[in-house]
């Protein structure tokens, strides 16, 4: 073959040979990157979400055998919140919320056992003794609510971020001591979170601005008794 055209072939093989490596070198600087991944992952709203809620569902399931261990060894006698349960905060997705809110002062007011309304299994009504909410009331709140006997406007929030517009007022039910209930929209709250006779509910109060606001979170009775 004339060297002329040897040394085109040749040339344009190694051309060829060239192009080749540096695509080869160009997928090699593409491959997978297990850290670069787990990095975007990490601020995927919706894997944080994800992992939120399985942290809340782990949680749940802790403060429930908590629970049930400290009612088995008072022999079962004592249902009454335990005192590491009543420090609990709320589940770390409704903290969040509480602080993008500018929530304030949040008090821990209670926790007990749903119990289904006798209005043909309506619920009308979150009573809460007078106790377990002093401490969240102003002064002038108290005196609307005990001596005005007035009802007072608030708002609650539940743990899937939706707002009920409530009052809360003094109930003069058939019970010793003083009662106050949330009212207003219960029922409403009662159906938006499915609860059943027996499941566990937590409420807080905070303050948003100085009114008063309160935080529901819900446990379902089947995750209560899940081992």
């Amino acid at each position: 073959m004339h060297p002329q055209y040897s040394s085109s072939l040749n040339g344009g093989e190694s051309e060829n040979v060239d192009k080749r490596s540096s695509s080869t070198q160009d997928l090699d600087s593409e491959e997978f990157d297990p850290l670069k991944e787990l990095a975007v992952a990490a601020t995927d709203p919706a894997v944080l979400e994800l992992v939120e809620r399985q942290a809340d569902f782990e949680q749940s399931r802790r403060e429930a055998r908590n629970a049930r261990n400290d009612r088995r060894e008072d022999g079962g006698k004592n249902n009454r919140p335990t005192s590491h349960e009543a420090l609990v905060l709320p589940r770390r997705i409704l903290r969040n919320k509480i602080d993008v809110m500018g929530g304030t002062e949040v008090n821990f007011v209670l926790q007990k056992s749903f119990v289904a309304g006798s209005r043909g299994g309506r619920s009308i009504r979150l009573p809460i003794r007078s106790t377990q909410i002093t401490s969240s009331l102003r002064d002038a709140e108290k005196r609307r609510l005990d001596v005005e006997r007035k009802s007072m406007a608030v708002k609650l929030i539940d743990q899937s971020f939706r707002e009920f517009q409530m009052e809360i007022r003094r109930w003069d039910g058939r019970t010793n001591g003083k009662i106050y209930a949330l009212a207003t929209k219960w029922n409403d709250v009662v159906s938006s979170n499915h609860l059943e006779e027996g499941d566990d509910i937590k409420l807080w109060s905070f303050r948003v601005d100085d009114h008063l606001h309160f935080a529901l979170q819900t446990t379902k009775k089947a995750a209560r008794l899940d081992q």
